[in-house]
Order: C-alpha cells, then sequence, then structure tokens
C-alpha cells in the first residue's frame, strides 16, 4: 500500500512510470489482471496524469467518503434505484423538517410568565 501510494502521488509522468515498473517487476505483478487494468486506465487516476486537469466543483475524498457512509445508512446493495430514490428523498425530506423544526424552536422561546394570573398564561 505505502508503495502505491508513493507511486500515486507523483506527478511527474516520467518519474511515475518508473515507479510503478519498479513497484510491478519488485512484486511479480506482471501477469496480474487488476494492475494491468490499473496501468491501462493511469490517465484518470494517477496525478501525474492528472496536474494538466481542472476539476472545479469536485468534492474532496474526505467529504465523499462522508457522503458515502451516510448514503449507507439507508440504503442496501440490493435496492433498485427507484427505491433509492424514494428513500434519499424522504431521507431529505426528514432533513428538511428538522431544519424548519430547530429553526421554529429557536425563534418561539417560551415566554416567562410575570404573574400568576390564568389570563396570562
Amino acid at each position: 500500500c505505502a508503495a502505491f501510494y508513493d507511486i500515486y502521488k507523483t506527478t511527474i509522468p516520467e518519474e511515475f512510470e518508473h515507479k510503478w515498473n519498479t513497484m510491478v517487476h519488485k512484486h511479480n505483478l506482471e501477469e496480474n489482471k487488476h494492475i494491468q487494468g490499473l496501468q491501462k486506465v493511469k490517465r484518470f487516476w494517477a496525478l501525474a496524469y492528472l496536474r494538466d486537469r481542472f476539476f472545479g466543483g469536485m468534492i474532496t475524498i474526505g467529504r465523499s467518503e462522508m457522503t458515502n457512509a451516510f448514503i449507507k445508512n439507508f440504503v442496501s446493495s440490493n435496492f433498485i434505484l427507484k427505491d433509492f430514490v424514494k428513500q434519499v428523498d424522504m431521507v431529505v425530506h426528514e432533513i428538511g423538517q428538522a431544519r424548519v423544526h430547530n429553526n421554529i424552536t429557536a425563534t418561539l422561546r417560551p415566554i416567562s410568565v410575570k404573574s400568576k394570573s390564568p389570563l396570562e398564561k
């Protein structure tokens, strides 16, 4: 993992290629289908090949992971898309309801009664 991460964060294509080939040979991964697949699509994931690309508006990995963890709380892998959309809609509605409730609660604070009069209560 450490060797792969070191290769991943390399920003110079030639250095990436050298480190990649060294890792593949060192661990005898020349015939590994997964490694071969990663090599074929390196231009889509390796920083060395992405440094000239603009990714405005994309979220960070940490934020993405939080989103994935949130989604996993209310769906499972056997959901069909229609059920997933309904579930997300329900959760978004519940979040909206909670915000409205919190806003109302913050705005409408209980007023203290000055006298013991039933009319004032």
